[in-house]
């Protein structure tokens, strides 16, 4: 019933159609029954054009029924063949892409292990063929342990993320690679099983345990470390460079280095600097920071570019090592090489005074015995008398000659002792005149003083005696015969000054600027021809700095020359005062 309806339907339009031609066709035949109509050209034409339309009408639609029919037909037997290929397509499909596959993939059953099928790069990378592979169990042929199947059978169970798992496995030769493995679980009618993707990271973790042992190694590192951007803004410090200077990691990063600039380096030497590493080479030197608590100490310092592939400077390296205990060393070496340098000249300066200065009175003092030995027996004592006078001068000379050489001797040793004291200074003065003055008289050389009454000073009586006797004896040495030697003191707040001024020859330029060293050729004779060993300022200048004193000179030849030298005052000097 609902074919026909259908069927009336869809053939309504060309029923009505037909009924309505019949309609037409029977009424010309009634009027021409009838004679209403006459039988002309124009009714039969029509006639004919009528009944033509109502037969293409019926042979239309029959076989369009049929077209219909057959479209219905091969739309239903395409839509079958179809079904069919597409089957076949997704098999074709996924074994083409499970074999050209970059990464290793396996399909094992899900129950014993064994393998299903292996696609090409998995036995490549095991060593193994498909036929050495299916069929086989996977943890005891090649690959897992039996621990890492139970671990993917887990995983499977309680998936929670598709991260994968990290594990071992063994390929053919028994070599060990490090993977990421993805099981996904295939379930079907017939057997389950296991599609497994395997990604190898043996390359990754050698390059990460890489880093990681240079991360460890620039963390631990017993030198400072500094990564800084092109801009030289610090992007990393490692923990040697916190402990060191004493800056948090928090406080330097995006800062500058110069944040512990000292100030002794140069605007040259940073320039210097900045020209090597912007034209991409290494640079090597030495700084001199300052620490966060505004402590000072030396680094060695090597700053190397990192380029980019294209060579553009991305960041700045620089590895520096505190150097500060190695310069105290060096500093100390230095120092020691130049004492044994002032020993060697004090070694050398001795052996020269023994050899000449004292062997030649001592000669002369043989001599002059001699003669006056002989004098004496030819009872010619006139010249008996003059060479004991001369032989007396030159006890004297060898006499003061080995107390200088003792006395130095004692300060080369440190064997003299500082005994500062509180000194009646007026009082060292007259001892010392009083034994110079046989000198001063026999060049007829007078003494003007100028010392406040009761002038005390805190210093050591022995050494500052020594030194003033030592300067007055110069000072009579070069004097002019008639002339004048003057004396100052003036006692300060912080120091107690003395002066000894002379009018005689003075001392040539080049002389002066080595009057103080053990030299040689420092020495030189006095107006009346006297000679000395030079030794007399050098002790004088030590026992000074021994009181933490200066001593100077001024001098012009011919006008004379003026030695003047200080002495702090102590504290315990200011206490006796008070």
């Amino acid at each position: 019933m609902k074919r026909e309806t259908n069927y009336f339907r869809r053939y309504k339009k060309i029923v009505l159609a037909s009924m309505a031609v019949i309609v037409i066709l029977s009424t010309i035949w009634l009027f021409r029954f009838f004679d209403t109509i006459t039988d002309n050209s124009i009714v039969f034409y029509l006639h004919i054009l009528v009944t033509g339309i109502f037969c293409l009408l019926v042979i239309y639609d029959a076989f369009r029924g049929i077209v219909s029919q057959h479209d219905k037909y091969s739309k239903d037997h395409n839509h079958n063949i179809e079904q069919g290929n597409k089957k076949t397509d997704y098999e074709t499909e996924f074994k083409m892409l499970f074999e050209a596959s970059p990464l290793p993939i396996s399909i094992t059953d899900y129950e014993t292990g064994k393998f299903f099928d292996v696609n090409k790069k998995l036995c490549e990378v095991s060593g193994f063929s498909k036929e050495d592979l299916i069929g086989e169990i996977s943890y005891q042929m090649v690959f897992l342990k039996k621990k890492s199947r139970e671990k993917i059978l887990d995983y499977l169970k309680n998936k929670n993320d598709d991260s994968g798992l990290e594990m071992e496995i063994k390929i053919k030769g028994n070599h060990i690679r490090n993977c990421i493995v993805y099981p996904f679980l295939l379930k079907s009618d017939n057997k389950d099983a296991i599609i497994t993707i395997i990604s190898d990271i043996t390359n990754i973790k050698t390059t990460q345990n890489e880093i990681k042992k240079l991360s460890t190694a620039i963390e631990q590192s017993a030198n400072t470390v500094i990564i800084t951007n092109s801009n030289a803004e610090i992007e990393y410090a490692n923990p040697y460079f916190t402990n060191l200077t004493g800056y948090s990691l928090d406080e330097v990063i995006g800062k500058n280095p110069d944040i512990q600039k000292s100030g002794i380096h140069t605007t040259q030497f940073y320039k210097d600097l900045w020209d090597t590493i912007l034209k991409g080479e290494k640079w090597t030197g030495e700084f001199y920071n300052k620490k966060k608590n505004g402590d000072y100490y030396w680094e060695s310092a090597t700053i190397t570019p990192i380029l980019d592939e294209k060579g553009n400077i991305t960041n700045f390296l620089a590895i520096k090592e505190d150097i500060t205990e190695r310069k105290k060393q060096q500093e100390a070496l230095e120092l020691s090489e130049k004492k044994l340098s002032e020993l060697n000249a004090t070694k050398d300066k001795f052996f020269s005074i023994i050899a000449h200065d004292l062997m030649n009175p001592i000669s002369a003092l043989l001599g002059f015995s001699k003669l006056s030995l002989e004098s004496t027996i030819e009872m010619d004592f006139e010249k008996s008398l003059k060479y004991l006078t001369q032989s007396n001068l030159l006890v004297h000379e060898i006499a003061d000659l080995l107390q200088h050489l003792l006395l130095w001797s004692r300060t080369q040793t440190g064997k003299i002792k500082f005994q500062p004291q509180l000194v009646n200074v007026n009082q060292l003065i007259n001892e010392t005149l009083n034994l110079l003055n046989p000198l001063a008289q026999k060049k007829e050389i007078g003494f003007l003083l100028s010392i406040p009454s009761n002038t005390t000073s805190f210093f050591d009586y022995n050494m500052v005696s020594t030194i003033i006797r030592n300067i007055i004896s110069n000072a009579i040495k070069f004097s002019y015969k008639g002339g004048q030697i003057e004396i100052l003191v003036e006692k300060h707040e912080n120091e107690t000054v003395f002066k000894v001024s002379d009018h005689g020859k003075g001392i040539e330029p080049a002389t002066l600027n080595r009057l103080f060293s053990t030299d040689r050729d420092v020495s030189s004779k006095g107006t009346d021809n006297e000679t000395g060993t030079g030794l007399g300022l050098v002790i004088s200048k030590e026992f000074i700095e021994i009181h933490k004193g200066e001593i100077k000179v001024e001098s012009e030849i011919g006008k004379g020359s003026c030695f003047y030298f200080s002495i702090p005052v102590k504290h315990d000097d200011k206490e006796a005062e008070e």
